[in-house]
């Protein structure tokens, strides 16, 4: 399959979506996507800025090997045995010594006329160890607020953020200067020391999320072709943020999608105002936030568990072949997590936003989005653009207008 899906893409000769895909081949989409997924890993295929997978070599993409120097001086050096091409220090994608890379050449040139490039993906990381030198740095912890009890009053007092310090490591062959946290025993050494460190796994902010932002989007708009509901699920503002998500598909959002067709004939023929009535419509796609049912969950959180709201709602409302959204800054919210375990049992597809934390929720996803941070303002804010590109690309699926 891999093969066959590698030979269109060079044949098509431009960019095209998972669905097309899965059409022209004749394939079940979520083979596809899979098998998509699977071949950007291996830099066989890429991803454009609109969500559309093409043959590196349709965009302009050089397979490469990075190859840092001694001086830390970074080129790429090209699979087809052509000669190297320093590597610009531009952009956020970070490549160590022997990583597999596809590369784009750079309008820029160097003083002495020769070319650069830039790094456009990082699809397959050489080792799991890297030398650094060892460091202190400080960063800020939010701490709970607490409760204040006034005689009969309570009062929810904020507490200031909590300046904490962590060892980190300078990584000595990365093109790009980034710290990374150092966790588990030092084995003695101080800082200042250079040292050889285990690389457990990189942080979400040297991570392209393209590939998953889409894979989202595809099971989404799978899910919406077969008649599937999304429903979605926070805490606080993940809650909020679960509910500006679905008034983004339940009607129009970068589109006006006017409603046509059947339901635009029925209502003339049923109303004498009918034509007037259906323009003052748009056209939506079946989405709702759990946490809107007020009645049922204050109800089954007084009778039953709080824990339990999301996913006591979710088991009366879901069917087989729906999605959740699942919505958590950390990760581990008890409600959302619980939400994504009844979920996997009745047949609904789990993708979980979160931060970049390792999160109980990411084991039970089917497509798991990690932002770059920690902290819950900054998570909560990078969540905005994801669901954002999400709704903007399911509704180019969905309406033409």
């Amino acid at each position: 399959m891999l093969d066959r899906i590698c030979d269109y893409l060079k044949e098509q000769n431009r960019a095209v979506d998972a669905f097309e895909l899965a059409d022209a081949l004749a394939l079940p989409i979520e083979q596809v996507s899979a098998a998509l997924s699977e071949l950007l890993a291996q830099g066989r295929a890429f991803i454009s800025k609109k969500g559309k997978y093409a043959a590196p070599e349709t965009l302009g993409l050089i397979p490469a090997r990075a190859v840092i120097l001694r001086s830390g001086t970074p080129y790429a050096r090209p699979l087809d045995g052509s000669p190297d091409i320093k590597l610009s220090r531009a952009g956020e994608l970070r490549a160590m010594h022997g990583d597999m890379i596809l590369v784009r050449r750079s309008r820029e040139r160097r003083a002495a006329g020769a070319e650069l490039c830039e790094l456009a993906a990082v699809t397959q990381r050489a080792t799991d160890k890297l030398i650094g030198v060892l460091k202190m740095e400080k960063r800020f912890v939010e701490n709970k607020p607490t409760i204040v009890r006034r005689g009969r009053h309570k009062k929810l007092v904020r507490q200031a953020p909590e300046e904490i310090e962590y060892l980190s490591a300078q990584p000595c062959d990365l093109h790009v200067a980034c710290g990374i946290e150092v966790t588990g025993a030092t084995r003695g050494a101080l800082v200042g020391d250079t040292v050889v460190l285990h690389i457990v796994e990189w942080p979400r902010r040297h991570t392209p999320l393209k590939a998953e932002i889409v894979r989202a989007a595809e099971l989404l708009t799978a899910s919406f072709r077969n008649g599937g509901t999304l429903f979605t699920c926070g805490n606080g503002g993940s809650a909020a943020d679960a509910d500006h998500i679905v008034g983004e598909l339940a009607k129009g959002f970068l589109k006006k999608r006017p409603v046509t067709g059947e339901l635009a004939e029925k209502l003339s023929s049923l109303y004498p105002d009918g034509g007037e009535f259906a323009g003052k419509l748009q056209g939506g796609l079946p989405a709702v936030s759990l946490h809107s049912q007020s009645a049922l969950l204050t109800a089954f959180a007084n009778d039953c568990d709080p824990a339990m709201i999301y996913a006591q709602t979710l088991l009366a409302l879901s069917k087989p072949g729906d999605m959740l959204l699942a919505i958590s800054t950390s990760g581990n919210s008890e409600n959302v997590v619980n939400a994504a375990k009844l979920a996997k049992a009745v047949g609904v597809g789990v993708i979980a936003l979160t931060g970049e934390r390792e999160s109980r929720l990411l084991s039970l996803a089917d497509c798991a989005v990690r932002v770059g941070d920690t902290a819950t303002y900054r998570v909560q804010e990078l969540h905005l653009p994801v669901y954002h590109w999400l709704c903007a690309k399911i509704e180019e699926n969905f309406f033409e207008e």
